[in-house]
């Protein structure tokens, strides 16, 4: 699998309903938890300009 791949595997809607985040979240988020780990939720949250259900979404 290449990583394009990977990154529309993750948004898909799991159960009816499409994710808020798109691949782009996805990436930030990486390279943030890479930069400033170690790195909470409510960090995360802020700088990606998420919401608390979309980001345990995308962290689950």
């Amino acid at each position: 699998m290449d990583i394009q791949m990977i990154l529309t595997k993750l948004i898909e809607a799991k159960q009816g309903n499409k994710p808020k985040f798109d691949e782009g979240h996805i990436i930030m988020a990486l390279l943030q938890i890479k930069q400033m780990q170690p790195v909470g939720r409510i960090i995360l949250m802020k700088n990606l300009g998420l919401t608390e259900a979309s980001k345990k979404t995308m962290l689950k």
